[in-house]
C-alpha cells in the first residue's frame, strides 16, 4: 500500500494554483493534476488515480460544489 497522497487542484488563478501546488509538494503530497476550469478537472478525475481534490469554490463564474460528487 502506497503512502503517497495524490491530489487534483482546481483554481482559475495561476498564481494561486502554482503556489498551492508548490506548498503541497514541499509537504510530500503529490499534485497529480492541475486544472484551471471545471471541464478540465473532470477529465483529470476520469483519468487519474486521486485521493483528494482541492477546488476553488467558484471558477470562471461556475460554483464547483457539484463537481465534488464526481471525485
Amino acid at each position: 500500500m502506497s503512502s503517497m497522497v495524490r491530489v487534483l487542484l482546481l483554481d482559475d488563478h495561476p498564481l494561486i494554483l502554482e503556489g498551492l501546488a508548490g506548498h503541497l509538494e514541499s509537504q510530500g503530497i503529490v499534485v497529480a493534476a492541475r486544472a484551471q476550469d471545471p471541464a478540465a478537472a473532470l477529465k483529470f478525475v476520469e483519468n487519474k488515480d486521486l485521493d483528494a481534490a482541492i477546488f476553488d469554490i467558484r471558477v470562471h463564474g461556475v460554483f464547483t460544489f457539484d463537481l465534488a460528487s464526481h471525485v
